[in-house]
Parts: C-alpha cells; structure tokens; sequence
C-alpha cells in the first residue's frame, strides 16, 4: 500500500505534454472515428438490445460492473481534482484571472503534474463514451443531452488541446470538479442500501453542472473579449467560437431539463402540469444523464410476435 501511494505521488511529475499535443495534432481521425462508432452505438444500440436483451445473470453481472465503472471514474476524477485545482486556485492567486486565462498554456501549467493530469482529462473523454454503452445495455433511455454533450466534450476537448488553448486547466478543473462527485453519486444510485443517502444529492449535482456551463462561457468569453481587444491572449479564434457555442448551448439545455425536472409548473406544456419543454425527460434523480425509462420496445425494432406475447 504504502509502495502503491508513493507510486501515485510520482505520477507525472516529469511530464511534459508538448510532444503528446504535436502527436494528437497529426491523428485526428481518432476522435473523428471515435464519435462515428459511438453514434452508432446511440442509435443502432437499443434496436439491437430490444431484440437480445441480457438474461438474469447477465443484468446482475452488468449492474456490477456499471458501479465499478462509475466509482473508478470517480476515483479517478478526485485524483485529477487534487493536483489541478489547488495549481489553478494559487496560480489566480499569485498572478490573477487574466494570466490564467490567456497566458500560454507552457509558462504554467503543461509540465509536471498538472500538465500529466491535464492531459489524463483529455483521455478520458474517450473512455467516457462507455457511460453510454451502459445506458444502452441496460436498455434505458439515451436522452438527446446525454449524447450531445459526450460527442462535442470529446471534440472540443480534443480541439482545444491540440491548439494549446490558454484556459485549458480552468476547463479540465472545473470537469473534475462536476465528475468526481457526479460518478460517485451514480455508483451510489445503483447500490439498494446507498440510494436512499446519495440521492439527496441529486439537487446538488445539477446545479453544480450549470454552475460549470455558466462558469466555462464566461471564462470562454472573457479570453475572447480580451482578444478582440488587442490583448495578448493565447487562444485560437476556432477554440473561442466553438467554446462560446458549446458552453452556451449546454446551459441551455441544462436550464431546460432543470425545469422539467425540479420545476412544477412548466412553461412549454399545455396541461395543468406542463409537458417537459425538451419533448423528453429522464426519470434519473439527477435529472440530466441518466433515465431508468425503459426503451419502447415497439419503437426500437423488436419483432412482432414478441410484442404479441407481451400482451
């Protein structure tokens, strides 16, 4: 154990990401190819399970992994969260907001392990895509947010890096911030004895991602306020335009699903409840990723005459 610590304790601490970043420059069929398979999986995924679905053994074997999955996330997100945020929060501190933002990415933050854990970030956007995968296997609902924002995280995430954006770390800390909570709470819902205590964070979680949209845009727009103004600030105009779109249109999304969610009376809907405004809703506590709706088997393809014997 003690072996085991010191080894996470050298982690990164000679790293320097310029050659990955120059590596991941001239591969971006990666990402490109990662998102295709994946949205193949988004909606080819459920018609194949409405057909085969997992037996008893097979869902109980599923469901371990889908709370070991979500814990090592978690585990990993707090690990991220320990050596990014206090170098984000001492480098405002020493030299402000405005060189945090737009300075170059190598003065302060690509070497050492912050850059190691800057860049574990950046990876872990692919592996993320199985959250997913899960949904699909356990034949729930895929709601639209849920893929939109797995694909174009991955994307921008992917973008920024390569062009070495300056507010990198603001975006990478804020992410480890969100997940380490959010993929606990996860792991959490799925275990029978623990539902009870970790779904009063559900409220938490999803102001928490807002707070992050919020956050993020406003962090994206500043570095493009000061760019626009002549200020030296390093950030791509590509990077700041699909930063400003991204993070706006998560925040909308966010706010929408938060009515529909938390919200009794809805503007969208023409019953005395409201209909949800986004035309789907996830039953998930969280409200947002996650739906323990089951697929409409009808819908996603299932042969006829099993239909028929459900009835």
């Amino acid at each position: 154990m003690v072996a085991f610590i010191r080894w996470l304790e050298a982690l990164g601490s000679g790293h320097d990401a310029v050659a990955n970043q120059a590596w991941w420059a001239e591969h971006e069929e990666f990402p490109m190819l990662a998102v295709g398979f994946y949205l193949c999986v988004v909606f080819n995924g459920p018609k194949l399970m409405a057909r085969y679905p997992f037996g008893p053994v097979g869902k109980q074997v599923l469901k371990i992994m889908f709370i070991s999955w979500n814990l090592a996330l978690s585990i990993f997100s707090w690990m991220g969260l320990y050596y990014v945020m206090p170098h984000l929060i001492g480098t405002v501190r020493s030299k402000g907001v405005f060189f945090t933002i737009c300075a170059a990415p190598g003065e302060w933050y690509t070497t050492g392990k912050p850059g190691f854990w800057l860049e574990m970030f950046i990876m872990s956007k692919f592996p993320e895509l199985l959250d997913t995968v899960f949904l699909v296997l356990q034949q729930k609902k895929v709601i639209f947010l849920h893929w939109y924002h797995h694909c174009t995280v991955l994307l921008f995430c992917w973008q920024a890096y390569i062009r070495d954006a300056g507010p990198g770390l603001w975006y990478c800390a804020m992410n480890y911030s969100v997940h380490a909570v959010m993929y606990l709470y996860y792991a959490g819902m799925a275990i029978p004895s623990t539902k009870r205590f970790v779904s009063k964070l559900a409220l938490f979680i999803t102001t928490a991602q807002i707070m992050q949209m919020v956050v993020g845009a406003c962090v994206t727009m500043s570095a493009a306020y000061w760019w626009l103004t002549g200020s030296n600030c390093h950030l791509r105009q590509s990077t700041c335009c699909l930063g400003v779109i991204m993070y706006l249109s998560y925040f909308g999304l966010f706010v929408t699903l938060f009515v529909d969610k938390y919200c009794i009376c809805k503007p969208c809907g023409k019953t005395p409840m409201g209909d949800p405004c986004m035309g789907e809703i996830s039953s998930d506590s969280a409200g947002m990723f996650r739906s323990s709706t089951k697929i409409d088997m009808a819908s996603a393809g299932a042969p006829a005459v099993e239909l028929k014997k459900d009835r």
